[in-house]
């Protein structure tokens, strides 16, 4: 045998082996791809549905939330609008008291004194939903409704007409109009007082 008979056989023998170990290394890394895509896609299916179930909490998380705004937001509204109501309504009564005649005083002043019990029966009880500034500019209007009536029942008319139209139309107006601008904005209206 010589020398290229040799070569022959083993790179016969070295062809036949390659070919076989090239066919089980490509067999090897096919299944392992394919298996590789199962796990992968064993794994992505379970944090999908994983995802899916932390979407679906957050959304109901979200709707509750936005439930609870939505009706804490309708309590303000209605707390702000029966507060508005009652401030007006003593407002208006001190009003009446300061300027209608005085064969009407004992009437007006009680009429005055019950608007600011009601006001005082029901405002502390929800200012928890008004703004603390504007809650805190809701207890100086009521102070100083009250200071207006006990000075127009125990001192009369003695005021002049200027004195009493500048207290009530003056400094009583206009933290009224104060307070309702401070209401809208609440409410989220913008408006500025020369709008009013």
């Amino acid at each position: 045998m010589n020398f290229e008979d040799a070569l022959n056989i083993v790179s016969a023998a070295l062809v036949s082996i390659g070919g076989g170990s090239i066919l089980i290394l490509g067999l090897s890394s096919f299944l392992g791809k394919v298996w590789a895509q199962r796990i992968l896609g064993a794994e992505r299916a379970k944090y999908e549905l994983e995802l899916e179930k932390y979407r679906d909490e957050l959304s109901k998380l979200s709707f509750e939330h936005q439930f609870k705004f939505q009706r804490l937001h309708e309590r303000r509204v209605d707390v702000i609008s029966q507060t508005y109501s009652l401030l007006r309504t003593a407002y208006n009564a001190v009003q009446h008291l300061a300027f209608e005649p005085d064969d009407q005083l004992d009437k007006n002043v009680e009429i005055a004194k019950k608007a600011v019990v009601d006001l005082y029966a029901y405002f502390p009880h929800n200012r928890i939903y008004i703004n603390y500034e504007v809650a805190r500019k809701i207890t100086r209007f009521q102070v100083e409704l009250e200071s207006t009536i006990g000075e127009l029942e125990y001192h009369g008319y003695a005021y002049s007409h200027e004195d009493k139209f500048n207290r009530v139309q003056g400094k009583l107006s206009e933290a009224l109009t104060d307070l309702e601008l401070e209401f809208r904005g609440l409410l989220g209206e913008s408006v500025s007082a020369e709008e009013l």
